[in-house]
């Protein structure tokens, strides 16, 4: 079964960080909502919006990862689509059609972070909000990062708050916030790719475990500790489409 976004237990508390978090920017004001999620493969975060109120959209430019979304989409007994299509050249019925629109881990991949936006915004109807989620890749988990696993690290661009409000700027929108999620999470760290028969490996997973525990130490101060660039485990913008960026186009 998919991840439960809500699961009970501290190792869960990213989750139900980042449900809280897009419980207060997402939930619909009156009638019921579209939303679009671009990058959705395995998404654990669409079944979550229709329990928002939202009528969900998943669009993913992988046919696995489509394959593998209608599934938990299927197991969780959730309604809603999944359209295989290309971010940059998406069907038209999907321009200017979305309520709101979600990415986790996507727009740091684009060596042009502004153009990404500005392709995402056109999926957005008139004051259509937009919430992007990014790793952090400019602290402390940037840095281990790269020494750790430095292919994975150059497949992301580094940005921090102040980056990805510009982008969101030169794309066209309003930015309502920006900021820092999860005062740590260590459990962004990836291993991928590596070779697993050396001691090299071995004791990269055990600095990652120790630092997953390092992690859960700060989740439980999470209250009284503001996330900052140094060592949060994510990067956000919120930010909507103005009226008349459409009715000027």
């Amino acid at each position: 079964m998919p991840e439960r976004v809500d699961g009970p237990g501290p190792w869960n508390h990213v989750n139900r960080e980042i449900a809280r978090f897009l419980r207060h920017w997402l939930t619909p004001q009156g009638v019921k909502s579209r939303l679009v999620e671009l990058g959705c493969a395995h998404s654990i975060w669409l079944p979550y919006f229709v329990q928002l109120g939202h009528t969900i959209t998943g669009v993913d430019y992988s046919e696995l990862g489509c394959d593998l979304t209608r599934k938990d989409l299927s197991q969780t007994g959730t309604a809603g689509r999944v359209i295989l299509a290309d971010f940059f050249n998406p069907p038209s019925d999907l321009i200017g059609q979305f309520d709101a629109l979600f990415s986790n881990g996507v727009v740091e991949h684009f060596d042009d972070t502004r153009a990404c936006i500005e392709a995402f915004g056109r999926f957005l109807a008139p004051r259509g909000r937009m919430v992007t989620i990014i790793p952090n890749m400019t602290g402390v988990p940037g840095f281990l990062q790269k020494q750790l696993n430095r292919p994975v690290y150059d497949k992301h661009v580094p940005l921090d708050s102040i980056q990805l409000r510009q982008a969101h700027v030169g794309a066209g929108l309003e930015v309502l916030d920006a900021g820092y999620l999860i005062s740590t999470n260590f459990g962004v760290l990836n291993l991928t790719g590596l070779s697993t028969t050396n001691l090299s490996w071995a004791a990269k997973r055990l600095l990652l475990a120790a630092l997953a525990r390092v992690s859960l130490l700060g989740w439980l101060a999470e209250p009284r500790l503001r996330p900052v660039q140094s060592w949060a485990g994510y990067v956000y913008c919120v930010a909507e489409l103005p009226d008349q960026t459409r009715s000027s186009s």
